[in-house]
């Protein structure tokens, strides 16, 4: 048991570790071109970066770095616990993905959500068509136009209203 927990562990850490190295390289590619697009906008095919959006990426990558490192120490003070100085290269470059990419994803879903939440609301379903009639030609089903049939004539219902109204 405890064997399988250790290895449900490891495949974690593994994930996180290669989760954390994507989002690094996504940031650095992502603030190379946020510089390239910080004057003027830098037109990308469809995606256009303006230079506000790109400002607000990099403010907010280096407020992370600055946050999450703060944090930690906060709670290594709070909790009691030794920061092992290999950390903090870590901590300052997590920081910073989280600031800018995290924050950017984020912000990429609530625009989602808000499209869909502005879309027009579908209109309503229109009155369905009675079922088709078909005949059966040989092989081939055709349809048929016009009202079905009833075997019986119609006939209207007997009943006398006027030994309710006595």
């Amino acid at each position: 048991m405890a064997f399988a927990i250790a290895l449900v562990g490891a495949g974690l850490a593994f994930i996180g570790i290669f989760l954390f190295a994507v989002l690094a390289f996504l940031a650095v590619i992502m603030t190379i071109l946020a510089l390239c697009a910080w004057m003027k906008p830098l037109k990308l095919g469809s995606i256009t970066v303006e230079p506000h959006e790109a400002r607000l990426f990099i403010y907010r990558g280096l407020a992370g770095a600055v946050l999450v490192p703060a944090f930690v120490v906060f709670s290594a003070i709070l909790i009691g616990f030794k920061i092992n100085p290999d950390w903090w290269f870590y901590m300052v470059v997590g920081g910073y993905v989280v600031g800018s990419v995290g924050i950017a994803i984020l912000e990429a879903s609530n625009e989602d959500e808000d499209k869909a939440e502005d879309a027009p609301p579908m209109p309503a379903p229109s009155a369905l068509e009675p079922p088709a009639r078909v005949r059966h030609e040989g092989r081939e089903p055709v349809r048929m136009k016009g009202p079905a049939r009833s075997a019986e004539p119609f006939r209207f219902a007997s009943w006398d209203d006027e030994e309710e109204f006595k």
